[in-house]
């Protein structure tokens, strides 16, 4: 039998980040994590050897809109700063517009 990992789209429901015609904004986690790491002054060397890899992975780091959050736990760790706390701002405003309004309960 072949093992595979399972990504978002394997499953029934569709992930309220990826929902085209969605509420929520969407995070490049990428680009979140280089601002912090320039708001700090720190450079990508410093960065590379406190998460124990090479300069090139930074780079592509980055680049990336989606992270692994066990890394995103490290990276946060690093820089001292939850990115975690930005995805569950997006999550309560988004859940906070539904519930609002004139309809909202």
């Amino acid at each position: 039998m072949k093992k595979y990992k399972k990504s978002l789209s394997d499953f029934d429901v569709p992930h309220p980040l990826l929902v085209k015609g969605s509420n929520m904004e969407e995070v490049h986690i990428g680009k979140k994590i280089r601002e912090k790491l320039d708001e700090q002054g720190r450079g990508v060397k410093w960065f590379s050897d406190r998460l124990g890899c090479c300069r090139d992975n930074i780079y592509k780091i980055f680049q990336r809109k989606y992270i692994d959050t066990g890394l995103l736990l490290k990276i946060s760790q690093v820089l001292d700063y939850d990115f975690f706390a930005d995805y569950s701002e997006m999550i309560n405003n988004n859940y906070k517009s539904k519930t609002d309004g004139p309809d909202g309960i």
